[in-house]
């Protein structure tokens, strides 16, 4: 869990910022629901964790290929 803040308060005011941001989530938890919330919220992409750097540079590429 993120101190202070959670995911989607943090892609929220990411993309205050920037609104063309290319936002990638990263969470442990694959199960949780927030996750795909965050996803719907404007994040570009997501990985789970644990995950490889291959894996990580991977959803990068993608994201900023799009």
């Amino acid at each position: 869990m993120m101190p202070v803040m959670g995911g989607q308060e943090c892609l929220q005011g990411l993309l205050k910022i920037n609104q063309f941001a290319k936002v990638v989530v990263a969470s442990g938890y694959t199960a949780d629901r927030s996750v795909a919330d965050t996803v719907a919220a404007g994040a570009r992409g997501s990985i789970n964790k644990p995950c490889t750097r291959t894996e990580a540079l991977e959803e990068i590429r993608k994201v900023l290929d799009a």
